[in-house]
Order: C-alpha cells, then structure tokens, then sequence
C-alpha cells in the first residue's frame, strides 16, 4: 500500500442516508438556473418545449433541473454536481468503519479560465470519478476529463486515469468536495 495513495474501501451502507441527504440539501445549493445547467456530453439541455405538448414535457423538464446541483466554492470555482452519479457501495471493507463517498461528474468552470492549452484556449475540467476519505477528511481523484472550452462537446482534448497512483488531497475548507464530505460523511466529531 502506498502512503497517500488510494486505499479501495467499501462506502455507506446506508444508500438511503445519501438519498435523505440530497433531498435536505441547502437552498444555496439548489439555485442553478436552467441555463447555468451544463449541457456537455453527460446530459444535454433540455429543449425549449411548445405549448402544445408543455404538459408532456414538464416532468422531463423537471427531472432535469433536479438533476443538477450548482455550488460555488470559496475561491469562486462554480460546480455542478450531478445527483444521479452519486453510487454508495453496500459493502464495507473487512475490518473497517469508516465510510468513503464515491461519485462521478463534477463540472468545475474557474471563473477567470485559467487553465489554458499551449495556444491560450481556456479548458473546462470534468472530474469523472472522485473518492472522498471521511475519517481521514481528504480526496482522491481518480479520472478526469479536460475539454477545449467551457460547455463544450464532443471530444475531450484528453483523459486522465490515475488509478492506483493517485495520490489523495487533503479537503480545503469552502471547496465543494468539503461541502460533499459534509453531507455524506458521518464521522463522529471529538
């Protein structure tokens, strides 16, 4: 096992804690416009529906709204988190307690774009796939996605996979995987 590298560990057993939790989330987190939605790859945007087939469309409309959730970070990094990608284990590893998160897609838009390709185009981050360590308050990212321009479709300018090397960070207080830690972590405080 290396030090600081990611230990595979069973998540919560109680899938529907997480639920709970996502219907309890903050009015803060809860207010993303359905422009500010991101429409790349994972889900695209919902059309615009005619009034003759506006009762047919409300509740796909509606599902995707609920889909996704904005948070803005300390530092001013808007994300979007998608509630369906969240998928607790039901097994814990043997001889351990302590719960890990696992999820997938979270957009991340840096406000002024200051990651760049060599020829100065702004690039949107996609993280794929993120551990959260709740005994141990850090993170690990596992895959992640890099994109020529925000909102953008198609293919991905590349794609990380860090796998067993991946080395875990610990969680900033204000950052949206802080604010993930805690709605799904349930470490006793001391």
């Amino acid at each position: 096992m290396k030090t600081g590298g990611w230990r595979r560990q069973g998540a919560i057993a109680a899938t529907i804690l997480a639920v709970a939790q996502w219907a309890a989330m903050p009015a803060f987190a809860q207010t993303a416009s359905s422009s500010a939605v991101p429409s790349a790859n994972a889900t695209p945007a919902t059309p615009a529906v005619p009034a003759a087939s506006a009762t047919a469309g409300v509740s796909e409309q509606s599902s995707s709204a609920d889909r996704w959730r904005r948070f803005v970070g300390a530092t001013g990094v808007v994300s979007y988190i998608d509630r369906q990608s969240v998928k607790p284990q039901v097994e814990a590893a043997p001889g351990s307690d302590t719960p890990t998160v696992h999820f997938r897609l979270l957009r991340n838009v840096l406000p002024d774009f200051t990651i760049k390709t060599a020829d100065g185009q702004p690039i949107r981050s996609s993280v794929k796939q993120v551990v959260l360590d709740c005994a141990q308050r850090t993170y690990t990212v596992i895959a992640q996605t890099l994109y020529r321009a925000r909102n953008a479709s198609g293919n991905p300018l590349y794609q990380i996979r860090y796998g067993e090397d991946a080395q875990s960070r610990s969680l900033r207080e204000g950052s949206v995987f802080d604010w993930i830690a805690g709605r799904f972590c349930s470490v006793p405080r001391q």
